[in-house]
């Protein structure tokens, strides 16, 4: 004996000495700690046992009665050793109702089988001695208390079999639950001043209460059914279903409430038709119209164990006569045994570790999606296999010979021994556990318990049950789990490991960091048809933790999973789905910024091929998603992206327009990319705004601060820009034409009118702006051009030392030397240098200026072309994949391995040496100019 232990014996001795003194002789509390000390030795010596022990002691009204007892009733002793040393729970239940300790040491008392009808009728009696709804539940919680209390006692004793404690937790579930609903029904109708009408609902037990194989801390699945909707008459009047719904929602709440007295029990209704979107519940006609026409596989196990607690059993009778060809079925669109498989893979990979007894391979959920895959294939036939019983299916198929003698014996022991080691756990602290926990205090009781010498033994006995357990499964299932292994999301490499499981957990169950499942089992169910495919995308993708990092977030954000994985069961669209995620965070943040997005992405547009049929009924997000889409999809290319960009926003800048100034005479140009047509993401929309006459139209500078407000709540995320208007920012918005035509004579600068190259029309009277048009030409003919090109190479060097950096470390596409600004100023050099070229060149595009301009030899005009075009596209293919609105690609480029692989998937480019090669082709063109 150790140090230890020997004072924790001599400890609770002197405790137990100074307890009894004032009631019993020396002599007697010898005898009694003798006793006490003897039945010690049956239980791992631990302080908190003792603890529990004096604990009771120290809670009993009456001492010198109990002392007394125990000396001529050794069994009492047994008791109360056996509830301080494996309960902590039931130890608090006796702390707090010392009462019923006196209770337990009637043997026929501990012994005697609950009868479910009694208790019903014990509680129904009971009940009528207490006025108010609060009072009624708190006796509901101290006879839950109480008998929790026997049945504990009685398992942990070990008087008789596993199935009597089920059977037992899950009558007194059945029982409190019935006469907690009519409660709650009751006062829902008293409030509105309701008859209570005839029972017109039937409730439905589902999971381990619906076999009568509940667990200690289970929560209680259950299902409500209403016959029909009718109108009640009370304070005024509502609808049958309306006031059921009412109660159900009270009876949810009372019973999951945590208070003082404790709680009931943790109710779970997503097992109902369509989960947790749906009515809390559907008449019988509705609720057979969803199993006939839209029951999935998962429901046909679930309904396996549906049982009636309480309401109109015809009712339920009713109800399980028509869902019957729905749970056995003559005949299967795809088999249970694939089925299952695939629901066990699922449940398996939900497990948080190895020793979850109930989840991980070769457990408890083995044996029980074992036999009901076999209930499923044969029940059918064999209606005396229609039970929700493990224990009782499991006997029935050994007595069919469905599975061997020598299975059925140890899949029985097997389920048995699980289920002691689940309800010791569990009474342990009335925790929802199935873990074994590692090395501790609590691992050395359970392992005596369960009858073990050491916990090695034990360790080894549990290992030894769970891989013959998996093997019988594995029997009948191997070739299905197997396959759905190397189906499995586990399957794939990913650098981050603990991420992509978070991620992975999330996606299947609606999992977060504690772990706790949000999604219903058709939610679930809907995931697991979509794995195989994910995995063998994520297989082939050189970047699997970011393509799976952007679908949680997309699916994360939606709100609407069960949603995106049906949808997602086109093949097409899942693939195109993780592409995008893969190559575009801008898809990603466009659909998780709003989670109207998600209906938008799946009404039919997103494929839509003449876009332009839709700027009616679009917002410029919806526009981005849709183009976003197409243009990483290849289903568009960058010169289309562009141009329907710009139609759209000059579209919705002209509709706004004629808003506000359809009393003037006036009209709207663009300039910069917006006017060419040319836009990226990050693409301001350069205007000018001009009147004909505003000296007799009026101001109208108030009108058109309201157009820019409106207009850039309507366009953004792109915004209006006025820069370029005569006399830069500080002048006003509107110009008056014949004002901006003096100013062209007399002030503009070269750089406005090299800015005026890009202008084109977008709303008001074409008529003025061709008059506009005309004299800027005419003006620039006029203007004194001497020096321009020194004065343009001069702006060139000043705006690339500004904007790329001095040192150029950043890439920058757009400022960079021999980027996007040194390809226009090698064709503006030409154009600003000629005034009949400018003529010709005003509100042309690129493409056109360098085909028809005639100043470069052949293969330098082409190879400038075909630069500008590729750095066009390269700016445009990483604002979408980086969701970047800039032009300046990052500094470690070539450290970057993703990015370069996206360029390689999507322009088949090595993007750092065409980047350089394309600036110092360009650089040396723009040189030789200078020369």
């Amino acid at each position: 004996m150790s140090d230890a232990t020997k004072t924790i014996l001599n400890n609770f001795e002197k405790y137990l000495f100074d307890t009894a003194k004032n009631y019993l002789l020396p002599s007697k509390i010898e005898e009694l700690s003798k006793e006490f000390l003897e039945e010690s030795r049956k239980y791992p010596v631990k302080q908190s046992s003792f603890a529990n022990l004096r604990r009771i002691l120290d809670s009993l009204y009456n001492k010198f009665s109990f002392f007394s007892d125990a000396l001529r009733y050794r069994h009492h002793i047994e008791i109360l050793f056996a509830i301080s040393f494996n309960s902590n729970y039931l130890t608090d239940i006796v702390v707090r109702n010392p009462e019923f300790l006196y209770q337990l040491f009637d043997q026929y008392y501990l012994q005697k089988r609950l009868n479910p009808e009694k208790l019903r009728e014990e509680i129904d009696y009971s009940l009528t001695n207490y006025k108010s709804f609060q009072a009624k539940i708190n006796y509901l919680r101290h006879l839950k208390r109480r008998y929790t209390l026997k049945i504990g006692v009685y398992d942990i004793l070990q008087i008789g079999e596993l199935t009597y404690v089920t059977e037992h937790i899950s009558s007194l579930a059945s029982a409190i639950s019935a006469a907690l609903f009519d409660i709650c029904f009751n006062e829902v109708l008293n409030n509105y001043e309701i008859t209570p009408p005839e029972t017109n609902f039937t409730m439905i037990a589902l999971g381990k209460m619906g076999g009568n194989e509940l667990n200690y801390s289970s929560d209680i699945d259950l299902m409500f059914i209403i016959g029909e909707n009718y109108i009640l008459q009370g304070k005024k009047q509502l609808e049958y279903d309306e006031v059921f719904q009412e109660a159900i929602q009270l009876f949810v709440k009372t019973s999951n409430d945590v208070s003082m007295h404790g709680f009931i029990y943790r109710v779970d209704l997503r097992l109902r038709p369509d989960g947790l979107p749906s009515p809390l519940a559907r008449t019988l006609h509705d609720t057979i119209f969803y199993y006939e026409t839209r029951g999935e596989a998962w429901e046909r196990q679930m309904l396996i164990k549906a049982n009636f607690v309480a309401g109109d059993k015809h009712l339920f009778d009713k109800f399980m006569n028509a869902v019957l060809p729905f749970i056995y079925p003559k005949s299967f669109m795809e088999s249970p045994v694939t089925q299952i498989a695939k629901m066990r893979n699922n449940v398996e990979n939900s497990a948080n570790s190895a020793d979850d007894i109930k989840k991980s391979m070769g457990g408890i959920r083995d044996v029980e999606f074992l036999v009901q895959m076999l209930q499923l294939l044969n029940a059918g036939s064999n209606k005396e296999l229609q039970t929700g019983n493990t224990i009782h299916a499991l006997n029935l198929l050994g007595k069919h010979n469905l599975i061997s003698k020598e299975e059925t014996d140890f899949l029985l022991s097997s389920y048995i021994f699980y289920r002691r080691i689940e309800h010791y756990l569990q009474l342990m602290n009335n925790t929802q556990t199935h873990d074994i926990p590692q090395e501790s205090e609590l691992l050395t009781k359970l392992s005596f318990f369960m009858g073990f010498r050491d916990v090695k033994d034990f360790n080894k006995a549990v290992n030894d049950y769970k891989i013959k357990t998996r093997s019988i499964y594995n029997h009948y299932v191997a070739e299905k789990e197997n396959s759905n292994k190397n189906e499995s999301l586990d399957s794939v490499q990913f650098l981050d490991g603990p991420r992509a499981k978070q991620n992975i957990r999330y996606l299947r169950s609606g999992a977060g960091l504690l772990g706790k499942k949000e999604f219903n089992s058709r939610t679930m169910e809907l995931f697991n048809q979509l794995e195989k495919e994910i995995v063998s995308y994520l297989q082939k993708s050189k970047n699997p933790d970011l393509v799976l990092e952007n679908f949680h977030t997309v699916i994360k954000s939606s709100g609407t999973q069960s949603i995106w994985y049906s949808e997602l069961r086109n093949k097409q669209l899942l693939h195109d789905v993780l592409y995008l995620c893969e190559f575009s965070k801008r898809f990603v943040d466009n659909i998780s910024s709003n989670p109207r997005m998600s209906d938008f992405f799946f009404s039919g547009n997103i494929y839509v091929k003449d876009i332009t049929t839709l700027f009616d009924n679009i917002t410029v997000n919806e526009l981005l998603l849709i183009v976003t889409v197409q243009l990483c999809l290849r289903l568009i290319n960058r010169e289309k992206f562009s141009k329907l960009t710009g139609d759209f926003l000059e579209y919705t800048v002209a509709h706004l327009a004629e808003k506000y100034f359809s009393g003037h005479k006036y009209f709207i140009a663009g300039l910069g990319s917006f006017g060419m047509k040319q836009m990226s993401y990050s693409s301001d929309i350069d205007l000018i705004i001009v009147v004909d006459g505003m000296e007799t139209t009026g101001d109208i500078q108030e009108e058109c601060e309201n157009f820019i407000t409106e207009t850039n709540k309507c366009i953004a995320p792109f915004t209006i820009d006025f820069k370029l208007r005569p006399e830069g920012r500080n002048a006003p918005i509107v110009a008056d034409l014949n004002a901006y035509k003096k100013y062209l004579d007399n002030r503009a600068e070269f750089w406005e009118f090299q800015a005026l190259l890009k202008l084109s029309f977008v709303d008001g009277s074409e008529e003025s702006f061709n008059k506009f048009r005309e004299h800027t030409i005419i003006a620039y003919e006029n203007f004194n051009k001497d020096n321009i090109s020194q004065k343009m190479l001069n702006m060139h060097k000043r705006i690339i030392n500004e904007k790329s950096g001095v040192l150029n470390k950043s890439i920058n596409i757009k400022f960079k030397h021999g980027g996007l600004m040194t390809v226009e100023y090698i064709v503006d050099l030409f154009i600003m240098n000629d005034a009949k070229l400018y003529k010709s060149f005003l509100g042309k595009n690129y493409d056109y200026k360098f085909t028809h301009l005639n100043k470069f030899e052949k293969d330098i005009a082409e190879n400038l072309l075909k630069n500008y075009h590729m750095l066009k596209e390269i700016e445009i293919i990483f604002q979408s994949y980086s969701s970047y609105n800039k032009s300046t690609l990052p500094t470690d480029i070539d450290k970057n391995i993703h990015l370069l692989h996206c360029f390689k998937e999507m322009l088949n480019i090595d993007l750092k040496n065409e980047l350089a090669a394309i600036f110092t082709y360009n650089s040396r063109v723009f040189q030789k100019l200078q020369k």
